[in-house]
């Protein structure tokens, strides 16, 4: 089970990118990232929860986002079929230029409510900006130089631009229909993300949903592959995370237990596990610029 959350460092890498990528061999986890996506979903049966929503996708629909929110793609059916596109970049890579072309708000719908969601019905604009993650795919294949450089900051710009172009095909959430089920979902994770940084319990979250405390730990966990806790323990850690950012002089301790982490020994425990070093060290490299910007 990978719930691993991408450590802040936005030098690990600056751009990543496949077109038609086909299957899925692991559940990809709920997660964070600090690199802008763009996800194009082609094939396959897929609902995909991102903050406290979750949206059914058809193909053809594109999310944008810039990787703060807690998300993952669920896979239903044969997953076989899961077919999707998706371009990752650094926002540092890529703004000197936008800067410099006075285009900042390419980014916008990256940034603006974390993300947007696109429906293009699969129609002409999803295979224009399938051809530019095919072109972003092959040029990331060349040797290292400045001309691939020069090249690939070219390319996403011309996606953004393209993705500039659909503002049309922006959906918003009223016009998401979902069933039941995933009613139920988006107001569990609603709960969750109001009342984190308290203590849960289902008997809570019963109470708030009408719905009996097996029923929506059954459900939550067929919908999403996760439980209920393991979602809420999940999302605590990027309120930590965030915090760290914000208030670098208040200690771990202090910003732990206001995100509703009980026990020090536990968040370090379940910090190192998620992001592969301690708290202190993750902390020390904030401070050293390698954190979010």
């Amino acid at each position: 089970m990978d719930k691993r959350i991408d450590p802040p460092n936005p030098r690990k890498y600056t751009l990543f990118s496949i077109a038609h990528q086909k299957g899925i061999s692991r559940d990809p986890g709920f997660h964070t990232h600090v690199h802008y996506e763009v996800f194009i979903f082609h094939q396959g049966k897929c609902t995909y929860l991102i903050d406290n929503k979750i949206y059914e996708l058809l193909p053809g629909d594109m999310i944008v986002m810039d990787g703060s929110k807690l998300h993952k793609p669920s896979v239903l059916g044969d997953k076989n079929l899961y077919d999707r596109s998706i371009v990752q970049f650094s926002p540092e890579w890529i703004e000197p230029l936008l800067n410099f072309l006075q285009s900042d708000y390419l980014l916008d719908p990256f940034k603006k409510n974390h993300y947007t969601i696109y429906r293009t019905n699969n129609g002409e604009p999803t295979e224009d900006l399938i051809n530019l993650v095919v072109k972003i795919e092959d040029l990331l294949k060349l040797p290292v130089s400045l001309e691939k450089e020069n090249e690939l900051k070219v390319v996403v710009v011309e996606l953004l631009l393209s993705i500039h172009k659909l503002h049309k095909y922006i959906i918003t959430d009223a016009a998401i229909i979902l069933d039941e089920k995933n009613i139920y979902i988006q107001q569990i994770a609603t709960y969750i993300q109001n009342h984190y940084n308290k203590k849960i319990q289902l008997e809570d979250i019963e109470k708030e949903v009408n719905i009996s405390k097996s029923y929506l730990v059954h459900l939550f966990k067929e919908q999403t592959g996760y439980t209920i806790m393991e979602y809420l323990m999940q999302y605590r850690l990027t309120q930590v995370l965030h915090l760290m950012k914000m208030y670098p002089n208040v200690s771990i301790k202090d910003l732990s237990n206001q995100c509703g982490f009980e026990s020090e020994a536990h968040f370090s425990r379940f910090f190192k596990k998620n992001l592969g070093q301690s708290p202190s060290v993750f902390r020390k490299k904030l401070s050293e610029g390698e954190g979010i910007s």
